[in-house]
This record gives C-alpha cells, sequence and structure tokens, in this order.
C-alpha cells in the first residue's frame, strides 16, 4: 500500500506540474496571441491611413486637375464672348448712323493730322463718306497742309483711316481703336459680366 500511496503521490505531483506548465503555456500563448493581434491592428490602421492619405492625395491632384480644365474652358468662353462683343460693336459703328460715324471720324482726324497735311488710306467702300470729311477738313487750310485719299495703298477692311503724314502713320482704323479699347475694357467688361 505504501507503494500505491507513493505512486499515487508522483502521479498527483506530476499531474499537478503537468497542469501548471500547461496552464503556463496556454497563458504564454494567449499573450502571444493578444500582442500579435495587436501588431496586425497597428499594421491595418497604418496601411489604412497611408491609403486613405494617397486617396486624399489623388483626390486633391485630379480635382485640381478639373478646376484647371475648367477654367481654361471658362476663360475660353470668357474670351470668345468678348471677342463677340467687341466684333458685334464693329458691326453696329459700320452700319449704324452714317452722320455719327462721319462725326467720330473727323474727331479722329483732327488729332490725328492737326494741323499736318499727308495722306488718308481708307477702303474704297468708305470713298463717299471720307469725301464729306476731307471736303470741310481741307476747306481754308493752306495747300500743302490739306489731305487726300491715297489711291495706291487702300484698307483691306472698312472701317476707320491711316493718316500718313511725312515719316510717320498714325493707324485709326477700326480693328486697331477696338483692340486698344478691348485690351483696357475687358478686364472691366468681363468683372461685370461674369461675376461669380
Amino acid at each position: 500500500m505504501a507503494l500505491d500511496k507513493i505512486q499515487q503521490a508522483v502521479k498527483s505531483s506530476a499531474q499537478a506540474e503537468a497542469e501548471r506548465v500547461l496552464e503556463a503555456a496556454r497563458q504564454a500563448a494567449q499573450e502571444r496571441v493578444a500582442a500579435e493581434q495587436e501588431a496586425v491592428a497597428r499594421e491595418a490602421e497604418r496601411q489604412y491611413q497611408a491609403a486613405t492619405r494617397a486617396i486624399d492625395e489623388e483626390f486633391a491632384r485630379k480635382l485640381l486637375q478639373v478646376k484647371g480644365a475648367a477654367g481654361k474652358q471658362l476663360l475660353a468662353k470668357r474670351n470668345e464672348l468678348l471677342a463677340r462683343i467687341f466684333h458685334e460693336a464693329r458691326q453696329q459703328i459700320l452700319t449704324g448712323d452714317a452722320s455719327q460715324y462721319a462725326e467720330v471720324m473727323r474727331r479722329l482726324l483732327d488729332c490725328a493730322a492737326g494741323g499736318l497735311g499727308g495722306k488718308l488710306r481708307i477702303h474704297p467702300s468708305e470713298r463717299a463718306v471720307f469725301a464729306g470729311i476731307l471736303a470741310s477738313f481741307n476747306a481754308g487750310r493752306d495747300r500743302s497742309k490739306q489731305l487726300v485719299v491715297d489711291e495706291t495703298k487702300p484698307l483691306a477692311e472698312p472701317g476707320g483711316f491711316i493718316f500718313v503724314g511725312g515719316a510717320f502713320e498714325v493707324d485709326q482704323t477700326l480693328d486697331t481703336l477696338l483692340k486698344d479699347m478691348e485690351y483696357e475694357l475687358a478686364p472691366r467688361i468681363a468683372a461685370e459680366l461674369f461675376q461669380d
């Protein structure tokens, strides 16, 4: 019986030791699993944040591209509209009241020629208008200070004139005048037409 008791005691002791080792192994395994889970969660969060940043950066880049393209389209449309406005202004001047047109040309001629004589380049279709202007302009002027139409170099487009006086020319064509006006007024017109 004593041997049975010894065997029972050894067996109990071995079983208790085995349970203690097993419990320690379980505890170590749980701690390792928890640490690995935490490491995986941290890595997943890091990858998520990196992917989110990359998506945000890509979105911002594409948004900037779209805004840039839209801005170019808007600018092209604004420029097209402004060009149309000035084209229509040119047409209205050419087809409007002939007496007003003649008066404007007379004032421009006074400014361009002053007291000088010289030649005037005009479009052939405007001979009648400028004949009247030149008749009144030249009346009472000395022959050397009179203006004549330069028949050798007519303008390609109607609207305005080029005064040639000696060694200089003064361009008073509608195209030039309207381009100058467009350059000066385009920012203000665009601001009024395209208020945000």
